[in-house]
């Protein structure tokens, strides 16, 4: 399928976000203003290099990526816009990193986010966020409802001590970012959608552990949540087939967590 070519360049620059992430704990770059300037850099310099282009600024974004380095920010869209928002260290137990860019290669896109922490000198995927993500992909077939797996997501959530806010939705995708219907992560809001093979869905949530307002910030695309302590984020750009679900940026075809 062509969308795994852009699924490709997605794990690509996911890495070489990430291998930077890895670089603060070797180099003590320990201040978030010095390093997400240039990770913003890495994200337009492989934009640069290669024959894929960002969707987010096609729809109007300042930057390529979404990127938050603090725990009671839930989307960031510009370096500039976050800078006095941001924690002086990055080098803390459970300080979370979560990372959420789309890309458009050949008239295909892919919606993707992950939340990595910093644990015991380590820049690690956050388990928690993996583990409500998969519970639900059992039911990510042809032939089932979406709701079910919103209500698995929940079910798992509650066990771990997360609740998912339905503010920040999913949506289908493929020949642009953003297409029709938005996917609300709540098995009573969301959209009541039997799944078909061929669909391509991003499946998406944010979940905290202490609920606060939400304020958004005047970029359009920065959001608070006063009073939380904690935030995770998970996303992934699925094609629903008749067995397991295609994972586009995982470069995986399966239903449990690995």
């Amino acid at each position: 399928m062509a969308i795994l070519e852009t699924g490709h360049y997605w794990s690509q620059l996911f890495q070489k976000i990430t291998d930077r992430f890895r670089l603060v704990t070797k180099k003590e770059e320990h201040n978030p203003s010095f390093v997400i300037p240039k990770v913003y850099q890495i994200a337009r310099s492989f934009l640069d290099a290669h024959p894929v282009t960002s969707p987010m600024q096609a729809e109007g974004f300042t930057d390529p990526l979404s990127l938050c380095c603090a725990n009671h920010l839930v989307h960031c869209d510009e370096a500039s816009a976050i800078q006095k928002l941001l924690p002086t260290s990055l080098w803390e137990n459970g300080a979370r990193v979560r990372i959420d860019f789309a890309l458009e290669y050949r008239g295909w896109c892919v919606d993707a986010a992950r939340t990595f922490h910093y644990q015991n000198s380590q820049f690690q995927p956050c388990k928690d966020a993996e583990k409500i993500f998969f519970s639900g992909l059992q039911y990510a077939r042809n032939g089932q409802k979406l709701a079910k797996i919103f209500k698995a997501w929940h079910e798992s959530s509650r066990e771990l001590g997360w609740q998912i806010l339905p503010l920040f939705t999913g949506h289908a995708i493929g020949r642009a970012m953003h297409e029709e219907p938005r996917l609300v992560p709540h098995p009573a809001l969301c959209v009541d959608l039997q799944l078909k093979s061929g669909m391509i869905l991003a499946l998406e949530f944010v979940a905290i552990r202490d609920p606060g307002p939400i304020l958004t910030l005047d970029n359009g695309w920065t959001y608070m949540i006063q009073n939380s302590t904690d935030i995770i984020h998970y996303e992934e750009t699925i094609v629903i087939t008749h067995r397991s679900p295609l994972l586009v940026c995982s470069g995986i075809n399966q239903t449990t967590n690995t």
